[in-house]
């Protein structure tokens, strides 16, 4: 499980994006707490993108890691890695997508400047 500098730098870079998204979740739940989700950005980060087995298409797999988070208050951080996990190369709209999923897609568009 080494890291080299490429992947130490796609780490950093991806835990900013997934910071912007916890930011724009928030903000359009117009609630919630940010320190704790945005201090979890680099652990969440290296977990979904090199530390955990799973498949995004294919959550039923047998052989996948299983996480349990005990602490909602940080809830935001795990439905932003989990959206950027499910699309890695991005597309900048993984923050829509995850309020699109928690306020359904009723509640109107969402913009980010991710």
């Amino acid at each position: 499980m080494h890291l080299h500098d490429d992947k130490i730098k796609f780490l950093e870079e991806t835990a900013e994006k997934i910071r912007e998204s916890i930011i724009v979740e928030l903000e359009a739940a117009g609630s919630g707490h940010t320190a704790g989700p945005l201090g979890m950005a680099d652990i969440f980060t290296l977990l979904y993108f090199h530390v955990l087995k799973h498949d995004p298409k294919n959550p039923n797999w047998e052989e996948r890691d299983r996480l349990v988070l005990s602490n909602g208050h940080i809830c935001p951080v795990l439905y932003a890695a989990m959206a950027h996990a499910s699309n890695p190369f991005g597309d900048g709209h993984a923050a829509e997508r995850i309020v699109e999923a928690l306020l359904g897609s009723e509640q109107g568009s969402v913009t980010s400047d991710q």
